[in-house]
C-alpha cells in the first residue's frame, strides 16, 4: 500500500476560503446535547448550541487569527479501501 498518494477520485487539493463565506453548517445530533450550528466567515468561527438540561444558550466564538484550520487527508489502498485523517 502506497499512502502518499492521493486517490484518483480526489483530483485536487480544496481548501475552505474564508474570504468567500459565510458558510453555515447545521446538524441535529442524538445526544443529549441537542442540536449544534457552526457559523465560519472572514471574521472567525462561532460554535452555537442551546444546553438541553438548562435551556441555556451557549456559544464559542474564536476570531479568524486564532483559528487555525483544519485538514483532511484521504488514502486509497490497492483494494480500493479509503481512510481518511483529520490533521
Amino acid at each position: 500500500m502506497n499512502t502518499g498518494l492521493k486517490p484518483v477520485w480526489a483530483g485536487r487539493n480544496m481548501r475552505l476560503d474564508p474570504f468567500r463565506l459565510p458558510q453555515v453548517v447545521s446538524y441535529a445530533t442524538r445526544d443529549d446535547y441537542g442540536d449544534v450550528t457552526f457559523t465560519i466567515d472572514h471574521r472567525g468561527a462561532v460554535i452555537r448550541r442551546m444546553l438541553e438540561m438548562s435551556g441555556l444558550p451557549a456559544f464559542i466564538a474564536l476570531p479568524a487569527n486564532a483559528f487555525r484550520g483544519v485538514a483532511a487527508r484521504a488514502m486509497e489502498d490497492p483494494d480500493g479501501n479509503v481512510t481518511v485523517t483529520l490533521e
